[in-house]
């Protein structure tokens, strides 16, 4: 008897957690902040600045800085593609 029934019970159990874990994922999504405006200044490769005086790092992107080798060359990409256009970012949030 227990047999028959330990499929339907895990099948059961699977499909409540991935409900709820559905609905988590959507609200997380749902709240995200979002930063968005026009690009005003490059302040090095990977850090710009927006027309409502907010400062952004790009994710995931590591450009030299000022001054090192290669940093203008990171400046004058970013300007070419981003300077003066309109951006929305979604917010990774550091600790």
């Amino acid at each position: 008897m227990i047999k028959k029934l330990l499929p339907y019970a895990i099948a059961f159990i699977t499909l409540i957690l991935g409900f709820f874990s559905g609905n988590y994922y959507s609200n997380q999504k749902q709240t995200q902040v979002i930063t968005q405006g026009t690009v005003t200044r490059i302040i090095d490769g990977d850090n710009l600045e927006l027309d409502n005086a907010k400062s952004v790092r790009l994710y995931g992107i590591n450009c030299p800085e000022k001054g090192q080798k290669f940093s203008q060359e990171a400046i004058d990409l970013s300007t070419k593609l981003a300077l003066n256009n309109q951006i929305r970012l979604p917010a990774k949030l550091s600790n």
